[in-house]
């Protein structure tokens, strides 16, 4: 008896980093608008930034597609372009944030980093959930910290705040107020309450 999960393995090479990258652009066209290779120096990953229309097809083909078998969503996670250095400097992506997926292959043993650019008023994609069960609390905090929202999604609400939570702490235009939920968001230096002397010492 053969294992079916086995056989993209055999039937497949492992690709590279480089590789994977020019394969995805290859196969999914104008879905992909940029790639960025491996940077030994820099010790940065090889990516590709997709379209968010079709993110979500370029996800499933990486899933379901033997040369890529990527049954693994490793993580997805974000972070803020307001401000960041090498940002897109026109466009509707401009000062939004980054949606990045990282993807693996257990029968393969490669792996794939995904972008995907959301305007900051906008920030709106359609969720994994189909296709990766790991997706459902990922996305979670993502729109609990970021307020990402996640078309689609089974049960998209905060994961970690409080529902009455306002604002979006990870945003790098969040303004932390004096008080949350009643409570004061500042606290006194513990250092302070020992006085000057135990400092000293």
């Amino acid at each position: 008896m053969t294992d079916s999960s086995e056989s993209p393995a055999r039937a497949n090479p492992s690709l590279g980093p480089d590789a994977m990258i020019a394969e995805i652009a290859a196969d999914f066209g104008d879905a992909v608008l940029e790639t960025k290779p491996f940077e030994a120096k820099a010790n940065k990953d090889p990516w590709v930034l997709v379209d968010r229309a079709k993110v979500h097809d370029v996800l499933a083909g990486l899933r379901d597609s033997p040369k890529y078998a990527m049954n693994f969503l490793q993580d997805v996670t974000f972070f803020d372009l307001k401000g960041y250095p090498g940002a897109p400097t026109a466009g509707p992506a401009v000062g939004g944030l980054r949606l990045v997926y990282h993807l693996w292959s257990y029968p393969l043993r490669h792996a794939a980093t995904l972008k995907c650019d959301l305007p900051r008023d906008d920030a709106e994609v359609r969720s994994a959930c189909d296709l990766w069960n790991a997706a459902n609390w990922l996305e979670r905090e993502l729109f609990d910290l970021a307020g990402i929202v996640f078309r689609g999604h089974p049960n998209l609400r905060r994961i970690m705040l409080p529902d009455e939570w306002e604002g979006y702490p990870l945003r790098k235009d969040y303004v932390e107020g004096a008080y949350a939920l009643g409570i004061e968001t500042t606290r006194e230096n513990p250092l302070d309450l020992f006085g000057e002397a135990a400092v000293e010492e």
